[in-house]
């Protein structure tokens, strides 16, 4: 919040009327309807409250109208929560209007595609968890998963990691070996078990930044064109440090089964 914006909310009944308009089906409500909802929630000044709020930007024209701005829409969620309002319902109205991800979201068919946009896109993290039973990255995943480490090394004085569980090459048929050799060349760390078949992608942030994220699904790690069906999670810190421990639980089974 501006600090502008900061002192015009703080006047009497503004947050009131800005609650009122901001609740509202409509968009934009013309001059009457604006004074008359001022007047109601308490406004001493109607007008000169209205030329304050245009400066602050928490209110805007809209034709021969006038609604709240995206920015007032955001003043107004956040001061409701600090008011004693809902801190969720404030969360998740900062979020849409923020054009923020949603905590959970449904993935359809490419899966695995929204994780390796992230990369691109936001290439900070310190690990990348990959459990999948198949493994054949594409030419374009291999290059942004080049492009993400080298970005990491750049930005970060730990090296980013990357660890793996898949099927050992024993399960698997000729056409199908070979595909975590582009991760091992980036220095992945592998482990394998004959009875895999979760299909878990997570990615967390290290000193960099980046977001925390996972995506569950049906999905392997491979360029097939079956129908998909996938959930992200974004920022969800309990429940993917839960995945976490699962991943790193698997991991050790692995290990002790390569061991034995």
């Amino acid at each position: 919040m501006t600090r502008r914006a900061h002192e015009v909310m703080g006047e009497l009944g503004a947050l009131e009327f800005l609650r009122d308009v901001a609740a509202s089906d409509a968009a934009a409500h013309p001059l009457p309807t604006i004074t008359d909802s001022m007047t109601r929630a308490g406004v001493l000044n109607p007008e000169r409250l209205r030329e304050e709020m245009l400066d602050a930007q928490v209110l805007q024209r809209i034709g021969n109208g006038y609604g709240p701005s995206t920015h007032g829409r955001r003043v107004a969620a956040l001061l409701d929560a600090v008011n004693g309002g809902d801190i969720e319902v404030a969360i998740a109205a900062l979020r849409r209007l923020s054009d923020l991800p949603r905590v959970y979201e449904l993935i359809r068919n490419s899966v695995t595609t929204p994780f390796f946009d992230s990369l691109y896109q936001r290439p900070g993290f310190q690990r990348l968890y990959i459990c999948s039973p198949w493994i054949h990255l594409s030419p374009r995943q291999i290059a942004i998963l080049k492009y993400a480490l080298v970005r990491m090394q750049d930005l970060a004085p730990i090296p980013p990691e990357i660890l793996v569980i898949t099927l050992p090459e024993s399960e698997l048929n000729e056409n199908q070996r070979g595909g975590v050799k582009p991760l091992l060349d980036m220095g992945a760390e592998v482990v394998c078990h004959p009875r895999l078949h979760t299909k878990l992608y997570i990615r967390e942030p290290g000193i960099a930044g980046g977001p925390l994220m996972a995506i569950v699904g049906s999905k392997n790690l491979t360029q097939t064109n079956n129908f998909e069906l996938g959930i992200r999670i974004n920022g969800d810190t309990s429940l993917i440090y839960d995945l976490i421990r699962y991943f790193v639980d698997l991991a050790a089974i692995c290990k002790e089964g390569s061991a034995a």
